[in-house]
């Protein structure tokens, strides 16, 4: 008998690309300005990425953790910022974050996840970083499990989610 319904939210319950979009305008507009050296998007991304996930390889799931220490070391390009960098880095992903949320669901998204959410318990599985609380969706999920919350990518993010909904897996 099924008791749980996993799903994931990105081009599953919404189309991403527009809420990455508009975060990432968002999250631009505010580091330019801070200071008109501030370079984003930085033109050494790809080595940045490249070395902070050589440093840490669980920055590959862990997007906000990742995106937060690329922020970092685009901020600390600017001597005039060295002293704030931190605090600068953790509100421009307040504001990504907030903007990263601003979804726009498929059109019969809450009319299944209202049919479904009737019948069986449902859990949201992601890699992504979208805020079910802050998403009119999020009223039909009974949890969420998230990659950089279980700090690992797939199976482990099944494997919680079952131990979360005290679920088999023929569950």
């Amino acid at each position: 008998m099924i008791k749980l319904i996993g799903f994931d939210l990105d081009n599953t319950l919404w189309p991403v690309k527009p809420a990455i979009i508009g975060a990432e305008q968002r999250l631009s507009d505010f580091l330019h300005s801070l200071h008109q050296d501030v370079r984003y998007p930085h033109p050494d991304s790809k080595a940045y990425r490249e070395t902070l996930i050589e440093a840490d390889p669980s920055l590959a799931f862990r997007l906000t953790a990742f995106r937060r220490a690329l922020l970092i070391n685009v901020l600390s390009d600017v001597p005039e910022l060295q002293d704030q960098v931190e605090a600068l880095a953790d509100q421009a992903m307040d504001l990504f974050l907030d903007a990263r949320s601003q979804v726009q669901p498929y059109p019969s998204a809450d009319r299944v996840l209202t049919a479904l959410s009737a019948r069986f318990s449902l859990c949201a599985l992601t890699n992504g970083n979208a805020d079910l609380s802050k998403i009119a969706l999020g009223r039909h999920f009974a949890f969420t499990r998230s990659a950089e919350w279980v700090r690992q990518n797939r199976p482990a993010l099944f494997l919680e989610a079952l131990k979360t909904a005290k679920c088999q897996p023929s569950e």
